[in-house]
């Protein structure tokens, strides 16, 4: 099941609710609950949030949670339009970034990514971040090389249900980035630790390939349909 910032925000006002005595928050609270389910675009949830940042109260008096630590709700507010704003910020490089590659056999890649990060309500993945956070990077050329110099490997016949491998490809790119993931999953090595290349170029294949999954609902409806038959095809990570 997806998990979206929007689900990650109401999780925590729900928690931050029940311990708030003063009754002007709970009621910035209340309503940002009832709104953030509908927001579709991080240009949306920012709306919601930046005008309670001027109504700042409280700074100084921290609430303590068990789950999150001490934590004012004016300051968790801040947190969270700073995640939002790095997200635009960090998709304009990543657009740019993109588009100075020119690598054959990464093109599919590249496609299927462009596709996730200009649908607006991907963005809101909570996967997106840290896409996004090697999408904009200096390194992201030699992350794509990395990848595409690797050695073709065969999938395996028979997949484990649940991993990338049994996935069905949606389209010709989506195939293409499953082989992809495919080949930096067979240098993977128990007895050694991996390199920081290997660990970037596999986070960024499973996450874009995570996110690809929404684009398609129908898709979800077949795995729930298979999961109540014992058979998921879900996404176990390598």
């Amino acid at each position: 099941m997806s998990y979206y910032l929007n689900d990650h925000y109401i999780d925590w006002l729900k928690r931050y609710h029940k311990q708030e005595n003063r009754e002007p928050v709970k009621k910035i609270i209340g309503d940002l609950i009832i709104s953030l389910p509908q927001s579709q675009s991080v240009e949306e949830m920012l709306l919601l949030l930046t005008p309670n940042l001027s109504t700042n109260n409280d700074v100084s008096t921290p609430v303590k949670s068990a789950v999150y630590g001490p934590m004012t709700f004016y300051a968790k507010l801040l947190e969270w339009h700073k995640q939002l704003t790095d997200i635009q910020n960090d998709l304009v490089t990543a657009k740019k970034n993109l588009q100075t590659i020119n690598i054959e056999s990464i093109n599919p890649l590249i496609r299927l990514t462009f596709e996730i990060i200009t649908t607006p309500k991907l963005l809101l993945h909570h996967k997106m971040p840290s896409v996004l956070n090697i999408l904009s990077h200096d390194e992201l050329p030699a992350i794509l090389k990395y990848i595409a110099c690797l050695e073709a490997v065969p999938p395996p016949i028979s997949p484990q249900p649940g991993s990338f491998a049994a996935i069905v490809p949606f389209d010709q790119d989506h195939k293409v980035c499953l082989d992809l993931l495919n080949n930096v999953s067979a240098q993977y090595s128990g007895r050694h630790p991996m390199s920081e290349l290997w660990d970037t170029a596999n986070g960024l294949l499973q996450n874009t390939l995570l996110i690809f999954q929404d684009l398609h609902p129908q898709k979800l409806i077949l795995e729930e349909e298979q999961e109540q038959t014992g058979n998921i095809c879900g996404c176990t990570l390598f």
